[in-house]
């Protein structure tokens, strides 16, 4: 497994997924919290640096899926839409910055749902921010479109604040909620206790050859 040392939140020693942007500290999900804040020039950034790109997954990069999942789930299986799913046996998309993977989207193609659920998603701290979550989405939408399937889904838990934000601004909306599902000792934004999965979905217009 690539050697890649962990963040550690700055106020509790845990396993850091965000960096302060105004302070640089590493933070972790107990310990980050919103701000309301304007908008100004975000839609206008670019999408990261060029050098930046997205590329499917080797089976050389078993190691690197496995580094994502445990620095963020402390695990491989992800439980979520009434099944369990083993991120090492599903397709992922990379997003690597020259030769280094920064970002991974593991995904399952549900034919039988007529969708393609992210099972995960993730960008290592000190790269947050630049777009490339957007990227990844869309390459799995392309992945969706081209595979002939009609919707994305993802779900998430109740504490995820960030992930709610971040997905519907990327027109997913609410689909479903499955109270209590979530029975381990998890907090996250704020502290807040995780309890519920949140399903969110967003539908394809049909794939079209030119």
């Amino acid at each position: 497994m690539p050697n890649r040392p962990t963040m550690r939140c700055a106020f509790c020693g845990g396993a850091a997924q965000y960096v302060d942007r105004q302070t640089s500290q590493p933070i972790c999900l107990e310990h980050s919290r919103l701000e309301v804040r304007a908008f100004g020039e975000p839609e206008n950034l670019p999408s990261g640096p060029p050098e930046r790109r997205i590329r499917p997954a080797e089976a050389a990069d078993r190691d690197v899926i496995e580094s994502f999942a445990r620095y963020f789930w402390n695990e491989v299986a992800m439980d979520c839409f009434d099944r369990t799913y083993d991120m090492l046996q599903l397709p992922s998309l990379l997003l690597c910055e020259g030769d280094e993977v920064i970002g991974c989207l593991t995904y399952s193609e549900d034919f039988e749902d007529d969708a393609l659920t992210i099972v995960m998603l993730n960008i290592y701290p000190s790269y947050n921010g630049g777009g490339g979550g957007r990227a990844l989405v869309a390459a799995a939408d392309g992945v969706a479109r081209k595979h002939g399937i009609g919707r994305l889904r993802v779900a998430t838990s109740n504490d995820n604040i960030a992930a709610l934000y971040f997905y519907q601004r990327l027109g997913f909306t609410l689909s479903g909620v499955v109270v209590n599902v979530i029975h381990e000792d998890i907090r996250g934004f704020g502290g807040i206790p995780a309890r519920d999965e949140i399903r969110l979905e967003r539908p394809l217009a049909p794939f079209r050859h030119e």
